[in-house]
Formats: C-alpha cells, structure tokens, sequence
C-alpha cells in the first residue's frame, strides 16, 4: 500500500535511497538545502553543524569508561564492550563508520580507478585475511 509523506522546503531535504524491498532509508537530512543548490538560496551553501552518530557516541563512552577501570575494581561485568558492539552491529546492520586519514583515502581512490570491481569491502576483508596470518604465526 503506497504512502504519501508531505516534507515542506522550509525544513529542508530528507536525502536517501530505496532498498530493493522498496523501504526508504534516510541517510541524512538536508535543513539548508546544501545537497542541491538551487535558485532558492542563490546557489549557495550554508554552513550547517555536523551530527552525531548516537552508536558510535554510545560505543566511544562504554570504551574509555572500561578502559579506565583497573582489573577488578570495576562494577562492570566482563564482556560488556563485546555486547555493547554486538548489539550496535544488529541494529545498523553491518554499517560500520569509521574516520579514514585523507592520504590513505587517496591510496584507496587510485586503486579504485586502476583496478576493475575493487571496493572498500575487499580492502576491510584483505586486511582481516593479513591480520589473521600474523596472529597465526
């Protein structure tokens, strides 16, 4: 059954993509119409604030509360952390968000033009196979 949404420009865009069983998943919100400049705000973008991931927030703040506990002086049961990363994997599906240096986006960059199908993903499994083998040996 089909639904109409109604979003005024006064409040901005909502930016995102159809998945392929037809739910619209937002990836962000646009309140200054920075994602497409138009004759409306004279082409111009608007400096806006940058958000907040509340997951990645949420995991940072269990981290250093755990990191800052001696053994055996904390409160906090064992495998916290673990469950913690657990539960935010369930419920952004995988996504993982992480800050990449910009020379090492570069590196990635070229070798995503000079190699045919070669994605972020195979970088991530590459590493993974590297690490593996060293914690073998």
């Amino acid at each position: 059954m089909p639904t109409n949404i109604h979003v005024s420009k006064a409040l901005g865009r909502v930016v995102g993509f159809f998945d392929e069983a037809g739910v619209f998943n937002v990836l962000l919100l646009d309140p200054k119409h920075n994602i497409q400049p138009s004759k409306y705000n004279d082409y111009t973008i608007i400096p806006t604030k940058s958000g907040t991931c509340n997951y990645i927030s949420l995991a940072s703040a269990a981290s250093d509360y755990l990191g800052s506990c001696s053994s055996g002086s904390c409160f906090v049961r064992s495998g916290f952390h673990e469950f913690l990363e657990k539960q935010i994997h369930v419920q952004t599906h995988g996504v993982v968000i992480c800050k990449v240096a910009e020379e090492h986006y570069d590196r990635f960059q070229t070798l995503k033009a000079s190699i045919k199908n070669f994605s972020l993903q195979d970088v991530f499994e590459m590493g993974l196979l590297q690490f593996e083998a060293e914690a073998a040996e």
